[in-house]
């Protein structure tokens, strides 16, 4: 009985140590998930890595630093939303999954230190200019991903 409650008492610590998003899961919204990586399973450089990927899809600062990061708005998942308003009903599946991909793709590069990164915050405003741009919703993103994979030849 002493070992089960020591046990317990040990899980309660981790987990009131743990940052939120691991606590409550993955930080990508639930109908994105399909189309990517769980957050378990991707090759992050370090933790500071790991919680500015949190950051840009769920909008959280949690462990980093106040004076580098501000909660909230832009973030990922929130784009998602107005990405899928713009689209076609019909094509909803298609465009979540076009959108939830390419959110992996800038976001890991994006979150990564500054020092090595090829996206980095000021490239919101060339994605949001194309996004703002002429065409369908597919087409926008796919001249924001073209722009985000050219930007990935920065090495």
């Amino acid at each position: 009985m002493a070992y089960r409650r020591r046990a317990m008492l040990c899980t309660a610590i981790v987990m009131v140590n743990m940052p939120a998003w691991a606590r409550a899961g993955e930080p990508v919204r639930a109908d994105c998930r399909p189309y990517v990586t769980s957050t378990s399973r991707i090759a992050f450089i370090d933790d500071e890595h790991r919680r500015w990927y949190v950051r840009y899809w769920a909008g959280t600062c949690d462990g980093l630093s106040f004076f580098s990061c501000t909660s909230g708005k832009p973030y990922w998942n929130d784009a998602v939303s107005k990405i899928l308003e713009a689209g076609p009903a019909d094509q909803r599946d298609q465009l979540l999954n076009k959108a939830c991909k390419l959110g992996q793709l800038i976001g890991f590069e994006w979150a990564k230190d500054n020092s090595i990164r090829c996206i980095h915050t000021s490239d919101a405003d060339k994605f949001l200019a194309i996004w703002e741009g002429k065409g369908d919703a597919f087409q926008r993103l796919d001249r924001i991903e073209a722009r985000a994979k050219a930007m990935l030849k920065c090495r």
